[in-house]
């Protein structure tokens, strides 16, 4: 499950700049995080994810899997969508990037606890929708670390 779950979250990612990876992007956030959005694109499948920090401070992750892109299967930072501005393409093996996977990871383990807590509470339709959400960004994830043979985060 935390494999699916790194895949999805690897999916996510940035797009903005496309010749480009940035190393130096500064992580200014404060774990623990709390899943705000998931959702995928029909467009080969890229991800995004947005994420809260303890000071509700908003973090957006991409991962582009868009069918034909010269940045496939790359993580962005900071924009929903490959094509959109203002984000930055996240550098692989960089600071930033393990930052990212293990915030995503982390918040996909205290959702899934989150979401046993409040099983009597959800109806099953809602319960089941998050965790179609979840698999999506696990999936993402995992995928994301094959294709750049990361093993340690």
């Amino acid at each position: 499950m935390k494999k699916a779950l790194l895949i999805i979250i690897t999916t996510l990612f940035f797009v903005c700049a496309k010749t480009s990876d940035h190393e130096h992007i500064a992580f200014d956030y404060n774990p623990p995080f709390t899943i705000v959005e998931i959702d995928k694109y029909r467009d080969g499948g890229t991800t995004y994810a947005v994420l809260e920090d303890q000071n509700k401070k908003e973090m957006i992750v991409c991962f582009d899997r868009k069918i034909g892109s010269e940045t496939h299967n790359r993580l962005y930072f900071g924009v929903r969508y490959p094509d959109l501005e203002g984000g930055e393409l996240v550098a692989i093996g960089s600071a930033l990037e393990k930052n990212i996977l293990v915030a995503l990871q982390e918040s996909i383990d205290k959702n899934l606890q989150q979401q046993k807590d409040l099983l009597e509470k959800q109806s099953a339709i809602e319960l089941a929708k998050d965790e179609v959400q979840i698999r999506w960004l696990l999936q993402t994830i995992d995928y994301y670390k094959k294709q750049h043979h990361i093993n340690d985060y």
